[in-house]
């Protein structure tokens, strides 16, 4: 058995196709079922937000079907999205879900939102019996050390401050090593440094 995780963003994706390939929180479930038959998987996770739709399942081997995946999804889709989908499988999909549910892979690094949302994902496809030994263990490990990591680093510390400045016009930008400050009309400054990677075997 083989995970992967196809899937589009803000990254690839205009928010056009997003909300096309939308599922509303509601419909996870059924959504998932959907896919886990037409799709043949043997597990499967539908994770849907504004700034992404990615499927994470579980499969004897992954081949060209997964392309088409999102067809699942929408059957009234008109569009080829080909283009504007990635595929990750094996320990780069893993790496990936464990990105995304620390808020890694967000607009705003370290945004706390997305972290609740891959857990409510995760759980409703648990309770609708579509996920497996694969996925829960692997979900359940990403959302632990999303956890710890916003415990016992700064990542959320970016996400703060943009919560808190958020509104206020920005009259200059620009780039330093290591982050960004940000100048706003009433004279004051905030730098956003990326937090530094946790060393091996730091606790």
């Amino acid at each position: 058995m083989k995970i992967f995780v196809a899937g589009l963003s803000y990254k690839t994706a205009p928010v056009e196709l997003r909300e096309k390939l939308a599922v509303h929180a509601s419909r996870l479930h059924c959504h998932g079922c959907r896919l886990k038959i037409g799709a043949n998987l043997s597990e499967v996770v539908l994770l849907s937000t504004c700034n992404r739709v990615e499927i994470y399942g579980v499969t004897p081997k992954v081949n060209g079907n997964v392309h088409n995946i999102f067809q699942h999804l929408s059957a009234s889709l008109d569009t080829d999205i080909s283009p504007y989908i990635y595929i990750k499988e094996g320990s780069q999909a893993v790496h990936h879900l464990f990105s995304v549910a620390g808020g890694m892979d967000s607009m705003v690094i370290g945004e706390t939102e997305i972290t609740g949302q891959v857990k409510q994902a995760y759980q409703t496809a648990q309770q609708a019996k579509l996920t497996g030994r694969v996925l829960n263990r692997v979900f359940q490990t990403a959302l632990q050390t999303a956890k710890e990591i916003r415990t016992q680093t700064q990542i959320g510390r970016a996400y703060c401050l943009h919560q808190i400045f958020r509104g206020r016009p920005i009259v200059k930008h620009r780039r330093r090593r290591g982050g960004r400050i940000q100048s706003f009309d009433d004279g004051s400054e905030i730098r956003l440094r990326v937090a530094p990677p946790m060393r091996q075997g730091a606790h």
